[in-house]
């Protein structure tokens, strides 16, 4: 999945989520893929608002969106419970998870001499 459509004010909007969105959050936040990653797993409501704008300006280019307004509109949907918030969260992090199967590690070939 690449990307979801949230629905604020009776106004559908598509999150487009990727490197990109990913990216441009990193930069804004002035942080690390790790720092972030980090943040994302323990703190998801300090960096959604800023994550769900930048995904919203990726998936709507011809909407100028300004970051107050993204937190407005999560706020007016419930804040920490909003729908489209857990909506959000829940396809971000299903479209970074890897699963990883269970079993035996291959190990690398070695070329001999």
């Amino acid at each position: 999945m690449n990307h979801t459509v949230l629905t604020f004010n009776e106004v559908q909007y598509k999150a487009k989520f990727g490197l990109t969105v990913i990216g441009q959050t990193i930069k804004d936040l002035n942080t690390d893929l790790t720092s972030f990653f980090n943040e994302f797993a323990n703190n998801a409501p300090l960096v959604a608002p800023v994550l769900i704008f930048n995904s919203l300006k990726k998936g709507n280019p011809e909407v100028e969106f300004t970051l107050e307004q993204v937190e407005d509109m999560i706020d007016e949907d419930g804040g920490l419970a909003s729908p489209q918030l857990k909506k959000f969260l829940e396809g971000f992090t299903a479209s970074i998870k890897v699963d990883v199967e269970p079993g035996k590690q291959k190990k690398a070939p070695v070329k001999k001499k």
